[in-house]
C-alpha cells in the first residue's frame, strides 16, 4: 500500500552489491553467487534456473499472472526460506513456535502447515543423517570414514560406520555434543581397536571445535583438535 508521503524511489531501491560475510553469499543485481573457497565462488540455483529453457506450461503461466510473477516468486522464495530454516531448527533438536513472544503469528498459514508436515514425516520415519569424513595422513595414505546417523531422544544421537564395533552413542547439551565410540583402526600390520570420546563445541554459526581423545583399554594414547568450517 502507497501512503501519503513515502519515498517510492527510496522504498524501492536496490543494492548493486550486498555482501553477507556470515552466509558466504554475495548478491548482486542480478544474480547470487557463494563463496566456496577462496577465489571459488557458485551460482545459486536460483540464478542458475533463470537462464534455463522455460516450457509451455511456464509460458501459460506467466500469461495469466503478467506483472504479478515478480511479487509470487518473491514470496514463494520468503516462504521457502521460511520453512528449510524451521526444518534445520527442528533437525537439530530446537523448538519453533507459529507465535512469538508477543503473540504475533511468525509465519503464514500455508508455511505454518508445511513445517508441521515436516515434523511429522522426521518424527514417524526418523531418517537417517549421512556424515562423510576424509582423512589424509602424514605418510599420504588416505582413509574415508562414511557416518550414518539417527536421533534416538530429544538429546540422544547413535550411529554406524565402518570399523565402529557395535554403535557410537551421542549426546547434546545446548551448543556442545559428545561423541563416544570403539572402532578398529588400520595400521600398517593390521588395526587396532581404540575408544574415542569426542567433545565438540559451536563456538559460531559456521565454525565448530573438536576435541578428541583417544584411549585403549582406558590408558590415553594421545587427542587431536581439529576445526570444522561450514562452506
Amino acid at each position: 500500500m502507497i501512503k501519503q508521503g513515502m519515498n517510492i524511489l527510496k522504498q524501492n531501491e536496490k543494492k548493486r552489491l550486498d555482501f553477507q560475510p556470515e552466509l558466504k553469499q554475495i548478491n548482486f543485481l542480478d544474480r547470487r553467487v557463494y563463496k566456496r573457497s577462496e577465489g571459488v565462488y557458485y551460482p545459486s540455483v536460483t540464478t542458475i534456473l533463470q537462464y534455463m529453457p522455460k516450457n509451455k506450461f511456464f509460458e501459460s503461466w506467466l500469461k495469466d499472472v503478467g506483472h504479478s510473477a515478480d511479487l509470487i516468486m518473491r514470496r514463494a522464495g520468503k516462504e521457502g526460506t521460511q520453512v528449510h530454516e524451521a526444518a534445520e531448527a527442528l533437525v537439530l533438536g530446537q523448538e519453533v513456535s507459529w507465535m512469538d513472544d508477543y503473540g504475533n503469528a511468525k509465519y503464514s498459514q500455508i508455511v505454518w502447515e508445511m513445517i508441521l508436515k515436516f515434523h511429522d514425516f522426521w518424527k514417524t520415519h526418523k531418517p537417517e543423517l549421512i556424515s562423510a569424513e576424509d582423512f589424509v595422513y602424514s605418510d599420504e595414505t588416505t582413509e574415508q570414514r562414511i557416518w550414518y546417523l539417527k536421533k534416538t531422544g530429544e538429546q540422544a544421537w547413535n550411529g554406524t560406520a565402518k570399523g565402529v564395533i557395535g554403535q557410537a552413542e551421542g549426546l547434546e547439551d545446548g551448543d556442545t555434543f559428545y561423541w563416544n565410540y570403539t572402532i578398529d583402526l588400520p595400521v600398517p600390520d593390521g588395526t587396532m581397536r581404540v575408544t574415542f570420546d569426542d567433545y565438540m563445541w559451536l563456538i559460531s554459526e559456521d565454525r565448530m571445535l573438536n576435541k578428541a581423545y583417544m584411549s585403549k583399554f582406558g590408558v590415553p594414547l594421545g587427542e587431536v583438535t581439529i576445526m570444522f568450517e561450514k562452506l
